[in-house]
């Protein structure tokens, strides 16, 4: 049903968390003043409309965490993306006079995951030279899972004070909570 019909005010409509992100992002921008008054519809809001998103459409539910949640780039490449669904940069000084840069890596798996899934992404991380890697899942990890992320060791930023685990699991029901992986101050602001 269309906007006009339900006599609703908007601004911009599209079913892409990527499109509803960028309206809303330009429009508090624009209109910080307003911020509060606006309503988006489309995104999940709890932690029970996320898990349902999960289910529902797992392709949305990814895109939704990487550049929503992460604040990542999201892979272009869908399929075929050697476990990376999302990539960001951070600062970590100069080398022969130019900044320098690392890099981190995301993969969501909205359902189940095996300690399998965890061994792809650490060796996805080795091969894509990322510093740090953030696994967004939906249910708790196994002891054996977690034990296999540490195994990726702890990354010590070079000049903040700063140190995490260099293979984070993330339950995205702690974004619901306020709670977010560690990571760098970096160009998360992809959209």
């Amino acid at each position: 049903m269309a906007a006009e019909t339900l006599n609703r005010h908007w601004i911009g409509i599209d079913l892409t968390y990527l499109s509803i992100g960028a309206v809303r992002q330009q429009f508090e921008r624009l209109f910080p003043q307003h911020r509060e008054s606006v309503n988006v519809i489309g995104t999940p809001e709890n932690e029970e409309q996320a898990l349902r998103l999960a289910r529902n459409n797992p392709h949305a539910f990814e895109e939704w965490c990487v550049t929503h949640v992460l604040k990542f780039r999201s892979n272009d490449t869908r399929g075929g993306d050697g476990g990376i669904d999302g990539t960001f940069r951070f600062p970590v000084g100069r080398t022969q006079g130019r900044q320098a840069f690392g890099r981190a890596v995301a993969q969501v798996k909205g359902g189940n995951y095996t300690l399998g899934h965890i061994r792809d992404f650490r060796t996805a991380m080795q091969n894509a030279e990322a510093d740090l890697g953030v696994f967004v899942v939906t249910r708790p990890p196994t002891q054996g899972m977690l034990t296999e992320a540490s195994r990726a060791g702890t990354y010590q930023h070079p000049f903040l004070d700063m140190e995490a685990q260099a293979l984070q699991i993330y339950e995205i029901q702690d974004y619901f909570r306020g709670v977010l992986p560690t990571l760098p101050f970096g160009e998360r602001a992809v959209l």
